[in-house]
């Protein structure tokens, strides 16, 4: 009895939980869904789903909806994949999506709150858990969470806060 459940601990530590799977999906998916539309779509979609300066105001809780570049999926969906499913493992579906919601509305925010900036995607909920995660869990992390913190920061600094 206690091998069974030795084993199904260490398999659930290494398998990619549903949760994850479909943040992951549906980020793929509607970037997809972005690039390939055709002209006037692709400018509605913008205009709707993308903070920025003049963009309609129900873009701030949508922009999370519709990542438009594809440095933000493969980094959203990265971190999601590695911290975030640890996340999940351990603390569990709600948590995790609070996080993720808190993340979001937050960097919304602050995003609309700058006057030159621009924001669409997962990114900021993925942050969010990375950083929970980096203060909480810092054994996750090889190098340290200084190094990881250090390394958001220098992205952050280096895109002024624009196209992520």
């Amino acid at each position: 009895m206690l091998v069974a459940r030795y084993v199904n601990q260490k398999v659930a530590q290494h398998s990619l939980h549903l949760h994850a799977t479909g943040f992951i999906g549906f980020n793929f998916l509607m970037y997809g869904l972005y690039k390939y539309v055709p002209g006037n779509t692709k400018l509605n979609l913008k205009k709707n789903l993308t903070i920025e300066p003049g963009s309609n105001p129900i873009s701030i809780f949508s922009a999370h909806l519709m990542p438009t570049s594809l440095f933000s999926v493969l980094s959203s969906s990265a971190l999601i994949y590695t911290i975030g499913n640890k996340h999940l493992w351990k603390y569990g579906a709600n948590h995790f999506w609070k996080l993720a919601l808190i993340g979001a509305l937050s960097g919304s925010i602050l995003t609309k709150t700058v006057k030159s900036s621009e924001y669409s995607g997962t990114l900021a909920s993925a942050a969010t858990i990375t950083f929970y995660n980096a203060v909480r869990n810092p054994t996750w992390f090889y190098f340290g969470t200084y190094p990881a913190a250090a390394l958001m920061m220098c992205y952050a600094i280096s895109q002024s806060d624009r196209g992520v």
